[in-house]
Protein backbone atom coordinates (compact mmCIF):
# COMPACT_ATOMS: atom_id res chain seq x y z
CA UNK A 1 0.00 0.00 0.00
CA UNK A 2 1.21 3.53 -0.45
CA UNK A 3 1.62 5.65 1.65
CA UNK A 4 0.83 9.50 1.96
CA UNK A 5 4.85 10.00 1.65
CA UNK A 6 4.55 8.60 -1.79
CA UNK A 7 1.59 10.68 -2.39
CA UNK A 8 3.38 14.06 -1.47
CA UNK A 9 5.34 13.30 -4.17
CA UNK A 10 2.77 12.55 -6.92
CA UNK A 11 1.13 15.08 -5.99
CA UNK A 12 3.34 18.05 -6.12
CA UNK A 13 3.51 20.10 -8.89
CA UNK A 14 6.21 18.28 -10.85
CA UNK A 15 3.43 15.31 -11.26
CA UNK A 16 1.26 17.83 -12.26
CA UNK A 17 0.50 16.14 -15.82
CA UNK A 18 0.22 12.85 -14.22
CA UNK A 19 -1.68 13.04 -10.61
CA UNK A 20 -2.38 10.60 -8.63
CA UNK A 21 -5.11 8.45 -9.96
CA UNK A 22 -8.28 9.15 -8.02
CA UNK A 23 -8.83 5.43 -7.57
CA UNK A 24 -5.49 4.96 -5.54
CA UNK A 25 -6.35 8.13 -3.41
CA UNK A 26 -9.89 7.28 -2.45
CA UNK A 27 -8.40 3.70 -1.58
CA UNK A 28 -5.92 4.84 0.01
CA UNK A 29 -8.45 6.77 2.27
CA UNK A 30 -10.69 4.67 3.17
CA UNK A 31 -7.88 2.46 4.55
CA UNK A 32 -6.43 4.94 6.54
CA UNK A 33 -10.02 6.35 7.82
CA UNK A 34 -10.87 2.52 8.95
CA UNK A 35 -7.40 1.84 10.48
CA UNK A 36 -8.03 5.23 12.81
CA UNK A 37 -11.45 4.41 13.25
CA UNK A 38 -10.57 0.76 14.36
CA UNK A 39 -7.56 1.39 16.25
CA UNK A 40 -7.91 1.96 20.49
CA UNK A 41 -7.45 5.56 21.18
CA UNK A 42 -4.68 4.54 23.64
CA UNK A 43 -2.76 3.34 20.46
CA UNK A 44 -3.52 6.54 18.39
CA UNK A 45 -2.54 8.40 21.79
CA UNK A 46 1.01 5.98 22.15
CA UNK A 47 1.44 6.58 18.22
CA UNK A 48 1.26 10.26 18.10
CA UNK A 49 3.77 10.44 21.29
CA UNK A 50 6.27 8.86 19.29
CA UNK A 51 5.85 11.07 16.46
CA UNK A 52 6.29 14.03 18.35
CA UNK A 53 8.88 12.96 20.38
CA UNK A 54 10.93 12.26 17.29
CA UNK A 55 10.16 15.04 14.93
CA UNK A 56 10.94 17.69 18.54
CA UNK A 57 14.25 15.39 19.58
CA UNK A 58 16.38 13.41 16.43
CA UNK A 59 14.19 14.31 13.79
CA UNK A 60 14.27 18.18 14.33
CA UNK A 61 15.09 20.18 11.43
CA UNK A 62 14.78 23.59 9.56
CA UNK A 63 13.94 21.54 6.64
CA UNK A 64 10.63 19.43 5.82
CA UNK A 65 12.50 17.17 3.66
CA UNK A 66 15.20 16.32 6.43
CA UNK A 67 12.40 15.76 8.91
CA UNK A 68 9.78 14.00 6.83
CA UNK A 69 13.05 11.47 5.68
CA UNK A 70 14.21 11.02 9.67
CA UNK A 71 9.96 10.50 10.80
CA UNK A 72 9.93 7.83 8.09
CA UNK A 73 12.71 6.21 9.14
CA UNK A 74 11.72 6.48 12.96
CA UNK A 75 8.05 5.42 12.09
CA UNK A 76 9.24 2.19 9.96
CA UNK A 77 11.55 1.24 13.36
CA UNK A 78 9.03 1.57 15.40
CA UNK A 79 6.33 -0.02 12.94
CA UNK A 80 8.00 -2.92 12.97
CA UNK A 81 7.83 -4.34 16.84
CA UNK A 82 4.07 -3.21 16.67
CA UNK A 83 2.63 -4.80 13.37
CA UNK A 84 -0.96 -4.14 12.24
CA UNK A 85 -2.17 -0.35 11.28
CA UNK A 86 0.92 1.49 12.80
CA UNK A 87 2.32 2.30 9.56
CA UNK A 88 -0.51 3.70 8.18
CA UNK A 89 -1.70 5.30 11.07
CA UNK A 90 1.26 6.70 11.72
CA UNK A 91 1.46 7.64 8.34
CA UNK A 92 -1.62 10.42 9.01
CA UNK A 93 0.23 11.75 11.67
CA UNK A 94 3.10 12.14 10.31
CA UNK A 95 1.93 14.16 7.30
CA UNK A 96 -0.25 16.50 9.96
CA UNK A 97 2.82 16.80 12.34
CA UNK A 98 4.42 18.37 8.81
CA UNK A 99 1.29 20.54 8.01
CA UNK A 100 0.59 22.16 11.01
CA UNK A 101 2.47 24.96 10.34
CA UNK A 102 -0.45 25.58 6.80
CA UNK A 103 -2.95 25.29 9.74
CA UNK A 104 -2.15 28.10 12.38
CA UNK A 105 0.01 30.24 11.07
CA UNK A 106 3.15 32.37 12.51
CA UNK A 107 0.73 34.98 13.50
CA UNK A 108 -1.12 32.96 15.74
CA UNK A 109 1.68 30.95 17.64
CA UNK A 110 3.39 34.24 18.65
CA UNK A 111 0.09 35.21 19.91
CA UNK A 112 -0.06 31.85 21.82
CA UNK A 113 3.32 32.63 22.88
CA UNK A 114 2.63 36.44 24.33
CA UNK A 115 -0.23 35.62 26.12
CA UNK A 116 0.88 32.15 27.69
CA UNK A 117 4.63 31.80 27.42
CA UNK A 118 5.87 28.44 27.04
CA UNK A 119 3.94 26.95 30.53
CA UNK A 120 0.70 26.06 28.28
CA UNK A 121 1.70 26.71 25.28
CA UNK A 122 1.37 23.07 23.82
CA UNK A 123 -1.80 22.68 25.41
CA UNK A 124 -3.33 25.60 23.78
CA UNK A 125 -1.59 24.78 19.76
CA UNK A 126 -2.90 21.41 20.15
CA UNK A 127 -6.85 22.56 21.17
CA UNK A 128 -6.29 25.25 18.24
CA UNK A 129 -5.13 22.68 15.62
CA UNK A 130 -7.88 20.51 16.82
CA UNK A 131 -10.26 23.16 16.31
CA UNK A 132 -8.91 23.87 12.93
CA UNK A 133 -9.47 20.36 12.18
CA UNK A 134 -12.81 20.31 13.20
CA UNK A 135 -13.85 22.92 11.11
CA UNK A 136 -12.64 21.07 8.12
CA UNK A 137 -14.69 17.83 9.15
CA UNK A 138 -17.57 20.13 9.51
CA UNK A 139 -17.48 21.62 6.39
CA UNK A 140 -16.69 18.97 4.52
CA UNK A 141 -20.01 17.20 6.32
CA UNK A 142 -22.44 20.38 5.50
CA UNK A 143 -20.95 20.41 1.70
CA UNK A 144 -20.74 16.18 1.01
CA UNK A 145 -23.00 14.89 -1.68
CA UNK A 146 -24.00 11.94 -0.30
CA UNK A 147 -25.06 10.80 3.24
CA UNK A 148 -22.76 8.51 4.07
CA UNK A 149 -23.24 6.23 7.11
CA UNK A 150 -20.16 5.83 9.29
CA UNK A 151 -19.44 2.57 8.68
CA UNK A 152 -19.40 3.39 4.73
CA UNK A 153 -15.76 4.10 4.60
CA UNK A 154 -15.75 3.85 0.75
CA UNK A 155 -18.61 6.52 0.78
CA UNK A 156 -16.81 8.41 3.26
CA UNK A 157 -13.29 8.33 1.13
CA UNK A 158 -14.73 9.49 -1.82
CA UNK A 159 -16.48 12.64 -0.12
CA UNK A 160 -13.41 13.29 1.43
CA UNK A 161 -10.99 13.27 -1.54
CA UNK A 162 -13.71 15.18 -3.64
CA UNK A 163 -14.18 17.55 -0.99
CA UNK A 164 -10.05 18.05 -0.68
CA UNK A 165 -9.09 18.36 -4.43
CA UNK A 166 -11.70 20.99 -4.59
CA UNK A 167 -11.04 22.91 -1.57
CA UNK A 168 -7.06 22.45 -0.97
CA UNK A 169 -5.87 25.38 -3.50
CA UNK A 170 -9.13 27.62 -1.57
CA UNK A 171 -7.59 26.85 2.08
CA UNK A 172 -4.07 27.16 1.13
CA UNK A 173 -3.53 23.82 2.09
CA UNK A 174 -1.94 20.41 0.17
CA UNK A 175 -4.81 17.69 -0.69
CA UNK A 176 -2.81 15.60 2.12
CA UNK A 177 -3.11 17.60 4.79
CA UNK A 178 -6.37 18.02 4.01
CA UNK A 179 -7.06 14.26 4.01
CA UNK A 180 -4.35 13.48 7.20
CA UNK A 181 -6.58 16.58 9.20
CA UNK A 182 -10.27 15.56 8.97
CA UNK A 183 -9.00 11.44 8.97
CA UNK A 184 -7.19 12.38 12.56
CA UNK A 185 -10.04 14.50 13.62
CA UNK A 186 -12.57 11.91 12.69
CA UNK A 187 -10.74 9.08 14.30
CA UNK A 188 -9.63 10.99 17.58
CA UNK A 189 -13.48 12.17 18.10
CA UNK A 190 -15.30 9.22 17.28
Amino acid sequence: MKNLFLLLLFCSPAFAAAPFPKEKRQDYVKHALAATLSAPKQTLDNLYQFVTMVEQSSCRSAFDALTLSCLQEQVQRNCKSQGGNCPLLSDVIVVNKLNEKQFVTREERVQIMKQEGTGNYAAIYSRLVSRKYALLATELLLLQKRTCRPEEHACLARELDDYCIKNSDVKNIPWQACVSAIIWYIGVNR
